[in-house]
């Protein structure tokens, strides 16, 4: 949009502004000077003969003044025309770093290690026996340790959110944009400063709500019930010891505690380009072919060039007509050269000899 503003702020500042020099013609500054003189005695007699008009007339010579402050293109050879065109901005690519996943932990358990061991359980205690009467026996059950109490660790997994982030792609610049004047002002050069805002892209990112940790659990212990006797009435008389006996069982031994390892997840990262602009498009004198100078032939030729790369889709009919001026317009934005009106610029850059 903005290219499009100022290409026809140029055009219409090419019409107004470009004109061809000649051999003899006099300097610029004199001949405004003259101009001016001119216009204020014009001004003058106007307003002895006719009073209804001084306010036209003065809004004239205020106009006339301000052409004297704009300058003629520096340096004009004779026979050449000359406009203002757009030289367009200059941009720079930069490269920047966006984050797309924080860092984190990876959290590994190491279960406990167990052994097996063998371990003595009495089963029956030590009795007396007493002659000539049994002792009297009952069977009782008892719960015998197997495994004992134990800690596990469980991991309870990270939680993540999916945020949106704005991100700048072209800064906010301003533009000169081409204004119209109100019905019945004699202003014809009306420039507006617009401002463009900033343009944006929108990334998607997982964000950590809660990192990972780990839960205690406690194992409880594993117990085996076994039946054992036990002396409910002892003999009487005679004393007979009978001694305690003893089984050996198979348990599990805690061998090693249960580990937590922590490993550190990086950052991760994405690089994206954005264009910066550096320096801002312009007006600037240019030599360009107007149609003072501008012949049959030398339309041929720049068809023919156009033709050749792509740009150009008409007949090579030497009329410099409206898909001529595309072909032109799209060849100079391609390859970042002042546009608005055909430059001597544009025609060297087609190798396409130019004499005046």
């Amino acid at each position: 949009m903005n290219k499009k503003v100022l290409l026809g702020m140029t055009l219409a500042g090419a019409f107004v502004l470009s004109g061809c020099a000649n051999k003899t013609e006099v300097a610029p500054t004199n001949t405004t000077a003259t101009q001016t003189a001119q216009t204020t005695q014009n001004t003058q007699t106007t307003q002895e003969t006719q009073p209804k008009v001084i306010v036209k007339k003065v809004i004239e010579t205020k106009i006339v003044k301000e052409e004297v402050n704009n300058p003629y293109p520096p340096n004009a050879q004779p026979g050449h025309c000359y406009a203002k065109v757009v030289i367009p901005p200059k941009y720079k690519t930069e490269t920047k770093r966006v984050l797309v996943k924080e860092a984190g932990e990876k959290i590994k358990i190491v279960p406990a290690q167990f052994k097996p061991a063998t371990e003595q359980v009495l089963v029956r205690e030590e009795a007396y026996r007493v002659l000539p009467s049994e002792p009297v026996y009952k069977t009782v059950t008892k719960k015998v340790l197997v495994k004992p109490e134990t800690k596990k660790y469980v991991v309870v997994p990270a939680k993540y959110k999916t945020v949106t982030e704005k991100v700048l792609v072209e800064p906010a610049h301003t533009v000169w944009k081409k204004g119209e004047a109100l019905n019945g002002s004699k202003v014809t050069d009306i420039m507006c400063y617009v401002k463009v805002p900033a343009k944006y892209k929108t990334i998607t990112k997982r964000v950590l709500v809660e990192p990972a940790h780990v839960k205690e659990v406690t194992v409880p212990a594993v117990y085996k019930t076994i039946k054992v006797k036990v002396v409910d009435r002892n003999a009487t008389c005679k004393k007979q010891i009978i001694p305690a006996k003893k089984a050996n069982i198979r348990v599990y031994e805690l061998a090693q505690e249960p580990k937590v390892l922590k490993e550190t997840i990086p950052a991760q990262y994405r690089t994206i380009t954005e264009r910066v602009k550096v320096e801002n498009s312009k007006l600037v004198w240019q030599p360009i072919v107007c149609k003072t100078n501008l012949t049959r032939d030398l339309v041929i030729k720049l068809q023919k060039a156009l033709k050749e790369k792509g740009y150009y889709k008409g007949p090579i009919d030497g009329i410099y007509g409206r898909l001529t001026t595309e072909a032109v317009n799209a060849y100079q934005k391609d390859n970042n050269l002042a546009s608005g009106a055909l430059t001597l610029e544009t025609l060297k850059k087609l190798g396409i000899e130019y004499k005046n």
